[in-house]
């Protein structure tokens, strides 16, 4: 090899997976997500990101249906097109310096979409369908502006009717149940006074394009956009979140419908109850000839008073007073209020929420009984709690692809502080999705359980233990190579730790040292073999060239003089080998040897 020759590339090393052809350089895959990652962080702290999922979930649990829009908004401004030399402006065929739309900031927000602002294309499946409708109010300041220039809108304001487009208020919208049912009470609440355009904002799937539609004079397209987010499923929402729906159909059912039998017999039961206890009170009547009776009932505590032409002999006052028995009255009262909470629990075993989860428990009860309560209720939500988690990942994901298609370079090194080079950004260009994933930890969705989170502390430490006696046990009974013994013990703690909350950092631990043990037997199986050493001489038989002396009683063979002397004394035990003089008998072929008496 000549010198300033380049190094070969290493072989790859058998046994280890290998990084698919033309696969960026993991370096700066990890780049891209620390870019993205970055992003969405800062998008995800804006307050109108948490405002817009909160409302969207309230809608899911009311009317049925809750969905949200991501929306990229770029900054533009207007600058004059420069010549090579970059300071004289090019002008143009008529004489007036270029001008072009230059980008100087983007940004990726959420916005939520109310339940009545969204038509659908009916089907049964969301993957079948081919077009949604967002429905909009402009004023005449933002219908100018938004649609200025478009040749529908120039044509209907030189013909002088614009006026005919300002219909709806905000009230008359909300009456306006374009996709069916009545009206929101809070309707009349929303004013009267400012009259607006009604336009449709349809996203044709099929032509990939965007339709704004406005059914006022005769119903006409205003302007026609291209797919400019470039999405993979090209609509700006996640799939909707539906409370109850069936197989044949999309239209969701809302939950209140599943009990409103059982909240009409409750609100009837309600009502009676306040009527009857309206109604239990001291009231009676006295003997009209004396009037002193009727101070009695007004009298301060402890206090008396006189009455005159009263024969207490003849019963006494009691004969003069009666009060209103108000015992049916009662009895009547407590039946309502055992018929209230008996359709309460019939509404709470419907919908799935336990007494544990309403705060409500019972003094006699364990707490095994307790935790029983609060897993079945966990569990009939769980249902909701997952759409609303894969709901949120929709988002983000939409958000990341947003960022990754349409954001520059220069925006996003300012957001992030992350070098952009061209290979980065072709990954987030083309590459993003598939070589990253975004994810949001299922946990992060619902509030902390902290005894829960114990619990599981104590799990790991526990399996971590087990499984460490167990190793050590098998590394003494010799049963696998001690390799084989280390590798079983990792996959077992995987194994046990893989369903104990908060122990995913574990388990990527036991993961990367796993990689680093394949990798380095990989490497000491490419190392080659130790040197074999020389074999020993026969008994009896010369040294072997370059072999060790044999030592007998303390003296070389061949040699006098070396060696280690003999040991002096009785207190060393007999001496090794045969005393002095006495031939040792060698092999057929062999010279005996001669046992040298002296030193």
């Amino acid at each position: 090899m000549g010198v300033g020759a380049p190094t070969p590339p290493n072989p790859p090393i058998a046994g280890m997976p290998q990084p698919a052809p033309n696969r960026p350089k993991q370096s700066d895959i990890d780049t891209a997500a620390a870019i993205i990652e970055k992003c969405l962080e800062i998008v995800t702290e804006d307050e109108h990101s948490a405002e817009s999922i909160k409302l969207a979930i309230k809608d899911m649990l009311l009317p049925g249906r809750g969905v949200c829009r991501v929306r990229w908004n770029p900054t533009m401004i207007t600058q004059p097109v420069m010549s090579a030399d970059g300071m004289t402006p090019l002008p143009g065929p008529d004489g007036t310096p270029q001008t072009q739309d230059v980008k100087i900031w983007e940004e990726v927000g959420d916005e939520y979409v109310y339940w009545e602002d969204l038509l659908m294309d009916p089907v049964r499946a969301a993957n079948d369908t081919n077009w949604i409708a967002f429905r909009h109010l402009f004023t005449r300041e933002a219908l100018e502006t938004e649609f200025h220039g478009s040749a529908q809108y120039d044509k209907i304001k030189a013909m002088g009717r614009l006026g005919d487009l300002f219909k709806w208020t905000d009230e008359s919208a909300a009456k306006s149940t374009v996709g069916g049912g009545s009206a929101m009470k809070t309707a009349s609440k929303l004013g009267d006074y400012i009259k607006k355009a009604m336009i449709w904002e349809i996203w044709d799937r099929t032509n990939k394009r965007i339709i704004w539609f406005i059914r006022e004079v005769a119903g006409v397209v205003l302007r026609v956009d291209p797919d400019s987010y470039q999405l993979s499923g090209f609509y700006p929402i996640p799939i909707p979140m539906l409370s109850i729906r069936t197989s044949d159909s999309r239209i969701p059912v809302p939950f209140y419908d599943v009990y409103s039998r059982l909240a009409g017999d409750l609100d009837e039961t309600s009502s009676r109850i306040s009527d009857l206890t309206k109604k239990i009170k001291g009231t009676g009547a006295y003997n009209a000839a004396n009037r002193e009776i009727a101070d009695l009932l007004t009298l301060d505590d402890g206090k008396m008073i006189g009455i005159e032409g009263i024969d207490m002999m003849a019963g006494g006052l009691q004969n003069h007073i009666w009060m209103r028995p108000i015992d049916t009255f009662v009895l009547c009262l407590k039946e309502l209020y055992l018929a209230q909470q008996q359709i309460k629990g019939s509404i709470y075993e419907i919908m799935g929420i336990s007494d544990i989860m309403r705060g409500s428990t019972v003094p006699t009860e364990t707490a095994t009984a307790q935790r029983i309560k609060t897993s079945m209720g966990i569990n009939r939500l769980q249902d909701n709690k997952d759409q609303v988690s894969n709901f949120c990942t929709d988002m983000l994901r939409l958000k990341a692809e947003l960022i990754c298609r349409n954001f520059d370079s220069s925006t996003l090194e300012a957001m992030t502080g992350e070098q952009v080079t061209p290979t980065v950004m072709a990954i987030l260009r083309s590459d993003f999705m598939r070589t990253c994933s975004v994810d949001i930890e299922a946990d992060s969705t619902i509030a902390v359980d902290q005894q829960a989170e114990q619990d599981s502390m104590a799990i790991v430490v526990q399996s971590i233990q087990a499984v460490m006696q167990g190793a050590q046990g098998m590394m003494q009974s010799g049963i696998l190579p001690p390799d084989k013994v280390v590798m079983l013990s990792l996959e077992m703690l995987k194994m046990l730790l893989h369903p104990v909350r908060f122990a995913r950092p574990v388990v990527e631990m036991v993961d990367d040292f796993q990689e680093q043990l394949q990798m380095m037997q990989a490497m000491q199986a490419l190392m080659p073999p130790p040197p074999t050493p020389p074999p020993m001489p026969p008994p009896g038989g010369p040294p072997q060239p370059g072999a060790p002396p044999i030592h007998i009683h303390g003296h070389l063979h061949g040699h006098s003089g070396g060696g280690r002397p003999p040991p002096q004394g009785g207190g060393g035990g007999p001496p090794l080998g045969p005393p002095p003089g006495t031939n040792i008998q060698a092999p057929p072929g062999a010279n005996p040897v001669q046992v040298p008496s002296g030193g």
